[in-house]
């Protein structure tokens, strides 16, 4: 003979004895708890917030006076947004390196048909250094200019580095 009382199922009892909620059966837990602490009102009183916990669920409680972070509003993890720090700190890093390594701007120095004249490196603002002048057989050197027909001179005392250009060499022709 079989023992039918171990074939019941949950779902085959009446509604009325089946008293579990979604987060576990409230009233057993309670009573466990008013077991486990007879000792005061205010034991009971913890004893009837007592929620009953399924064994497999991890619950865990935010700290009180936790104090605002850097994260605390962000609506993305911590592990992102960690990465993308180091991403934006590396390109930072990458950029100063491009610009500190520049050696800045260079001055070409055309001596048509002279001898030559080295180019030169300044950084932006730096006035320039008159270089040694050029040779050219037949012809006097007349300076630097700031355009190929030599109508704008330029002075070294005055004028500024701003951008990398041609200065051009002007000559007469000697009698």
């Amino acid at each position: 003979m079989k023992d039918s009382s171990k074939d019941i199922k949950a779902e085959d009892l009446p509604q009325e004895n089946q008293k579990e909620s979604p987060r576990g059966n409230l009233e057993d837990a309670s009573r466990d708890c008013q077991k486990e602490n007879p000792r005061s009102r205010s034991d009971e009183r913890n004893c009837d917030s007592a929620q009953a916990v399924p064994e497999n669920s991890i619950t865990e409680t935010p700290p009180k006076n936790q104090k605002p972070n850097l994260y605390s509003s962000a609506k993305v993890s911590v592990k992102v947004l960690d990465m993308a720090i180091v991403v934006l700190i590396g390109i930072l890093i990458l950029v100063f390196v491009y610009l500190t390594s520049k050696p800045g701007l260079t001055i070409y120095f055309d001596t048509d048909g002279g001898s030559r004249v080295e180019n030169a490196q300044y950084l932006h603002g730096e006035a320039l250094t008159q270089p040694t002048a050029p040779v050219k057989e037949g012809y006097n050197f007349t300076g630097w200019y700031k355009d190929q027909d030599c109508t704008q001179p330029w002075d070294f005392s005055k004028d500024r580095v701003e951008q990398s250009f041609t200065l051009y060499a002007g000559w007469e022709k000697k009698t």
